[in-house]
């Protein structure tokens, strides 16, 4: 009896520990993080709450457990979610897409998923799979959530000739004036865009031909003589640069057009 009773007890610490560990990282993300490694598996069997929430918010706040041992264990307990979710964060978009379309068959999570990654070979991806799918809830779904993001004639001539579409009409009116709309901003912000670069190219035009002053202290960069002399024999042009020296043109400058102290510091 006591042999037989052995599996139940393992069961019993399994859970107390998966219970003990799930309170602990909920009252503090950091403490016991020598144990994320373990917890992976506690939640993928413990955990029962809908959706494995517990395990998607242990995966998402947690930095200390292995990706590729957390991703084996979600990948043999057939966890999509979470796959989706790990398999994006190791930068394998295109899996994790296939997932949501093949696994999941979520074309809202799929249309979003490819919305935040802005990537445009998902996207092709996505549309050569809903198509490919002959389901025209998938077809109809793209056509009313992604006239913003990508060319509706894209996505018209990924559909098979034939397929029966409910509401085609309806989605191809939201597509087109979703897109139009999309087009419109994206003309207003040109020219905003060319009227305040317009208004600062003249506001940079107006400084760089304001005058400089400059009076008896001021002084030549080179000689440290004054630039403004009493006595005409010391009479000449000057240059005064932006950085705010100044030098005598014939005796000191000498051709040169920049500013002599700045280029030697």
């Amino acid at each position: 009896e006591n042999e037989l009773d052995k599996p139940t007890m393992v069961e019993k610490k399994k859970q107390y520990l998966y219970r003990y560990l799930d309170e602990l990282f909920q009252s503090d993300p950091e403490a016991g993080d020598d144990y994320h490694g373990e917890m992976i598996a506690l939640y993928a069997e413990y955990d029962t709450s809908k959706d494995k929430v517990k395990l998607m918010r242990f995966l998402k706040e947690s930095t200390k457990y292995p990706i590729d041992r957390a991703y084996e264990i979600c990948e043999t307990r057939r966890l999509y979610e979470a796959q989706v979710y790990l398999l994006t964060k190791m930068g394998r978009s295109m899996k994790a897409l296939s997932l949501l379309i093949d696994k999941l068959g979520d074309i809202s999570a799929a249309i979003e998923f490819c919305k935040e990654e802005e990537d445009k070979e998902l996207w092709d991806n996505l549309l050569k799979k809903a198509t490919e799918s002959r389901k025209p809830s998938y077809i109809t779904g793209l056509l009313q959530n992604i006239g913003t993001h990508i060319n509706p004639k894209d996505l018209i001539a990924w559909i098979p000739n034939g397929q029966r579409i409910e509401g085609l009409r309806d989605s191809l009116v939201k597509i087109l004036q979703d897109y139009k709309l999309q087009v419109n901003l994206n003309e207003g912000y040109k020219r905003v865009f060319v009227n305040d670069t317009v208004t600062l190219g003249k506001n940079m035009r107006s400084m760089a031909r304001r005058g400089i002053h400059i009076d008896e202290s001021t002084t030549c960069q080179l000689c440290t003589n004054p630039l403004i002399q009493e006595q005409e024999a010391f009479l000449g042009d000057v240059t005064v640069f932006f950085c705010g020296h100044a030098y005598h043109n014939d005796t000191c400058l000498r051709g040169r057009e920049f500013c002599v102290s700045c280029v030697k510091s």
